[in-house]
This record gives structure tokens, sequence and C-alpha cells, in this order.
């Protein structure tokens, strides 16, 4: 009874149960879900080791906190480059 009683004049002061909230709908009214991350792959590469080190203070001096950072640029590059030669079917010519 001592309970109920306090809920109610929580209530009258404009106060909500946390419970009551997800029940009427209202508790992540607000909040909005994270996207899932895309998918990924583990890749290992063996590299001469001065090559490796280069690779890394790059990511570095970009402010990236991943390798993969650098990878995208590198992808840029290659893209932007295909496409102002006329594009290509994106493989290696061999």
């Amino acid at each position: 009874m001592r309970e109920r009683a306090a809920v109610e004049r929580g209530e009258a002061l404009g106060f909500t149960d946390r419970g009551q909230g997800a029940e009427s709908g209202q508790g992540r009214a607000g909040r909005r879900k994270r996207p899932a991350p895309p998918p990924s792959q583990v890749l290992y590469i063996r590299a001469p080791q001065d090559l490796a080190e280069w690779f890394e203070r790059y990511t570095e001096g970009r402010g990236y906190r991943a390798l993969w950072q650098s990878i995208q640029d590198f992808r840029d590059m290659i893209e932007a480059a295909e496409e102002g030669r006329g594009g290509s079917s994106g493989e290696a010519a061999g």
C-alpha cells in the first residue's frame, strides 16, 4: 500500500517508473539504434619490414585508427584514376 501511494504521488509530480515507460512504449522512444557494422574479414599480409613500417607511419600520419583506412585511401585513389581514363573492368591487365 505504501509503495503504491508513493508511486501515485510521484506520478502526480510527473515522475514515471522506468518499467511503466517500457510497458507504454515510451522507454526507448528517444534512442536511436546503432547501425550494424558492415561484414569484415581479417587480412594477413607478409611484407618487407621497411614497407610495413612505412605503411604504419602513413596510417598514423593520416590520423587513422586502423590500417584498413589506408587501404581505403588506396582504393579511392585507384578508382579515381580509372574514372579519369574512362573506366576499367576493375581487374589489372596481365
